[in-house]
């Protein structure tokens, strides 16, 4: 056997035996989870259960895959390996969880790099075998950016599943009481990141500004406006979390210091503190500037309350920092990034100016509502698996919304010809759950390489003699929706993100003594040309050319044309920059 599983199935438990070949797109409804844990200490799998028995409490399958033992190192250059092996303690753990199925990937652990490669490709091709056997509408996989997880992430693309893996980890607002997941990725790889948050009505301000109060009371104080007394709070993030490799300008905290004493202006003083996780031993060095202080206790809280800004790299002090009113600057890419949320700055801008520029107060509501109220999941509500409240956050609202639509064209080989409608596919790939729908006189034409991915709907009426047609080697997202009773043309190297629309109709609404659904219909041409990025969530209407070489950020609104080489964002779409070299 290639996995073991840690419980002989009971006949109750049969819904988790399934036969290779079954695709997970072969039923309508309920979804199939599986959570992989490759690092399976208690607070993993702890979470990983919860978030499990919610999905079963939703009438979902889920299971846990999990590795007890594992070495690896932080990164490729280090030379320091690290070992856990927690089998005995993980056993006696699962036993008190008999409700959820786990599945033990077992390997080895080794001291040399080779080694290390040689039993990640043995765990890659486990988990393989695994999702060939189990069959998982979704994986869910904890943050996604450690070096350890190559071997996963290789078995993830290996079987096609890389747009079905959800990420996850722990949240905000507060961070230990919330988890989040993600389609794209997690911190400066997440789906947040450039963003189109949209606007808030007068009941959901109402809610932040109460979350917010609450915030503050439980943070010990209130806030006001900047006392100009330029004290500036910096927290130092630990230099092996991913969010630091990953997102920061710096390679070390040492070089981080080193900048902010040349940085920030001479009457400016500063309070630095270490993350209590980090290791200290005589790192990192002293401040050379007088005015700059290290330390490595005190009150988080009461720091962030006394200083006049907060500033860091990317960490989650400065979305508390933002929820508690204080003027916020981040010297790394995060989740916030694009947001409008905290002053982005780089290392050759001008200090005094970035400590003077004001906050932009609605972008920064916008940002914090998306975390509060459509993002982030309650642990305790994890824990008493209220799936009521897992299924209002997305992605979950999304996925679980979507999940409950059959699909009309399973396979959809059997309608290449029915009347005048054609479909006509050349060497491109197009997923089990994607629907092909072609009403008679309609044409759906897709050239070689490019790729359909799952519960995509590209869907042509004939009436309008309307039609589809997509060049080589382009990617149509996950949940994406194609409109084609008019004519959509996309060309090669096209990339579409998940749950895009190009509608190429659009209702006549003008006579009101008809419902505007029984009113006819208006059609128009989209045309994206070469070598286009479309981000998640966007909408393309009908009489719109997106010129090649562009990007449109994801929840935007395109209703103009947009012109080749432009980066454009927001509803409407405008051009914010090109990209002509």
């Amino acid at each position: 056997m290639r996995w073991r599983m840690n419980r002989p199935l009971s006949n109750g438990d049969q819904s988790f035996v399934f036969a290779s070949s079954m695709s997970s797109a072969s039923h309508a409804g309920p979804l199939r989870f599986l959570i992989h844990l490759e690092v399976a200490n208690q607070h993993r799998l702890s979470r990983a259960a919860a978030i499990a028995r919610t999905l079963m409490k939703g009438g979902h399958e889920a299971a846990i895959s999990y590795e007890p033992r594992i070495s690896f190192r932080l990164a490729p250059t280090d030379t320091e390996t690290i070992f856990l092996d927690d089998d005995l303690i993980i056993q006696n753990w699962i036993r008190r969880i008999p409700d959820v199925q786990f599945f033990c990937l077992d390997t080895y652990c080794e001291n040399s790099l080779e080694g290390i490669h040689a039993a990640q490709n043995l765990r890659a091709s486990k988990l393989a075998a695994l999702i060939g056997d189990f069959a998982p509408s979704w994986i869910m996989l904890w943050g996604g950016e450690f070096e350890y997880q190559q071997g996963s992430l290789a078995a993830i693309e290996t079987t096609g599943m890389q747009d079905r893996t959800l990420y996850f980890e722990v949240a905000w607002l507060p961070q230990q009481e919330h988890m989040y997941f993600d389609i794209a990725g997690t911190n400066s790889r997440s789906s947040l990141v450039e963003y189109s948050y949209p606007g808030l009505s007068r009941t959901q301000m109402d809610l932040l500004h109460d979350a917010k109060r609450r915030f503050r009371h439980l943070r010990g104080g209130v806030t006001g406006p900047i006392r100009n007394t330029n004290e500036i709070f910096v927290p130092l993030q630990i230099e092996t979390d991913t969010s630091f490799r990953i997102g920061a300008p710096f390679k070390t905290n040492s070089e981080f210091i080193r900048f902010l004493e040349g940085w920030l202006p001479p009457n400016h003083t500063a309070t630095l503190k270490l993350h209590p996780k980090e290791r200290i031993r005589g790192y990192p060095p002293v401040p050379v500037r007088r005015n700059f202080r290290l330390i490595t206790s005190g009150s988080l809280d009461r720091m962030i309350l006394a200083a006049d800004h907060v500033l860091g790299v990317n960490s989650t002090v400065l979305l508390e920092a933002a929820m508690l009113g204080k003027h916020t600057v981040a010297l790394g890419r995060g989740l916030f990034t694009g947001s409008g949320a905290v002053i982005e700055a780089r290392i050759t801008d001008d200090a005094a100016k970035i400590l003077s520029r004001p906050i932009d107060n609605e972008a920064q509501d916008r940002f914090l509502y998306e975390l509060l109220f459509r993002r982030q999941v309650s642990l305790s509500a994890l824990e008493c698996q209220d799936y009521a409240h897992l299924a209002t956050r997305e992605p979950f609202a999304t996925i679980l919304r979507t999940s409950h639509q059959p699909s009309k064209n399973a396979r959809f080989v059997e309608k290449l010809s029915k009347g005048e409608s054609m479909i006509t596919v050349g060497r491109s790939r197009i997923a089990k759950t994607a629907v092909l729908d072609v009403e008679q006189g309609g044409e759906i034409v897709i050239a070689n390489d490019s790729d359909i991915r799952n519960n995509a709907v590209l869907e042509v009426s004939g009436r309008y003699n309307g039609s589809i047609r997509i060049g080589n080697n382009s990617v149509i997202g996950i949940g994406s929706w194609l409109q084609g009773s008019g004519k959509i043309e996309i060309g090669d190297d096209v990339i579409i993100g998940p749950y895009a629309a190009i509608v190429s109709t659009n209702h006549q609404y003008e006579d009101v003594s008809v419902p505007i659904a029984k009113q006819p219909l208006t059609t128009g041409a989209i045309t994206i040309e070469n070598d286009v990025w479309i981000g998640a969530h966007v909408t393309v209407a009908m009489n719109v050319r997106i010129g090649a070489h562009s990007i449109i950020g994801a929840n935007s609104f395109v209703n103009s044309d947009i012109p080749p080489y432009s980066v454009a964002v927001g509803s409407p779409a405008r051009v914010i920059r090109s990209r002509k070299p």
